[in-house]
């Protein structure tokens, strides 16, 4: 391996470090001792090992950078989920509500129409009493007759209440089972939220184990032993690749609940 080359391996491992402290829980420090210390102990390696160690790197870059398309795609999906979702919560509330607001005006007003009747009807049967004591029999015929359409009128008004209430009770509950419907599939999001939510969980211990893993790197770079740099950057490419795993977990999560969103969106009239 030439000199060229070691040197090209310094500074993807420098860089790698400080990409990896943007992940970690604590902020790395490359000191110039152990960047002084990784160029001795690469340039002390045999050829296969120090490919190996190459290798690893090249890998442990890749998946870096794939994790970073992941979260940025599911960053995305994420956001845009939550606003769709909110969407469909705030138009779920508008369903049916202007025809449910109509209905209940009508009844509302149908309504108004009974109590003039009804202390009409009151006012007439009270001139009835009286007009029997005064043994007025005309005038009492005549306050019957009026009686009698009085109660006629009255009987049609609240034939005219309960079709309205009736009509008014339909369309709640229609509207009611519509957006059962619409949250019934809603819900189906619980279930996922959960499992992204076990994967995050992961992803952050993963995060710390990577954290405890550069430590123990640096320690063996400035001990100057390549295999143990090799065995250790072996461990991170794992670590990382299970992250990776989860983290396209997740976002295949994110569309399932996209999907589910938008069948929920389908079922709004």
């Amino acid at each position: 391996m030439t000199k060229a080359r070691f040197l090209i391996i310094l500074s993807t491992i420098i860089s790698m470090l400080m990409i990896t402290s943007t992940v970690s829980a604590a902020k790395i420090e490359v000191s110039n001792t152990t960047k002084s210390a990784l160029t001795k102990m690469i340039e002390s390696a045999d050829t296969k090992l120090a490919k190996t160690i190459t290798t690893n790197f090249d890998d442990l870059m890749s998946i870096q950078k794939d994790n970073e398309k992941w979260d940025d795609l599911t960053r995305k999906l994420n956001s845009n989920n939550n606003e769709d979702l909110s969407t469909v919560k705030k138009q779920i509330k508008l369903i049916n509500a202007d025809k449910i607001t109509k209905l209940q005006a009508q009844v509302d007003q149908a309504k108004t129409k009974l109590q003039p009747l009804t202390t009409l009807g009151k006012a007439l049967k009270e001139q009835l009493t009286a007009a029997n004591k005064q043994k007025d029999k005309s005038l009492a015929a005549l306050i019957q007759m009026q009686i009698d359409s009085v109660q006629i009128t009255t009987q049609i008004v609240k034939a005219d209440i309960s079709v309205k209430e009736k009509s008014l009770k339909s369309t709640k509950e229609e509207t009611a089972k519509k957006v059962q419907s619409i949250r019934d599939t809603i819900a189906g999001i619980d279930p996922i939220k959960a499992q992204i939510k076990t994967k995050k969980t992961a992803i952050s211990d993963l995060n710390k184990q990577v954290g405890e893993k550069w430590s123990s790197f640096l320690q063996v770079v400035k001990k100057g032993t390549p295999q143990a740099t090799s065995d250790s950057l072996a461990s991170l490419v794992s670590l990382d690749r299970t992250m990776n795993n989860h983290k396209q977990a997740i976002h295949q999560s994110e569309k399932q609940i996209n999907t589910i969103i938008m069948k929920a969106k389908s079922q709004i009239p």
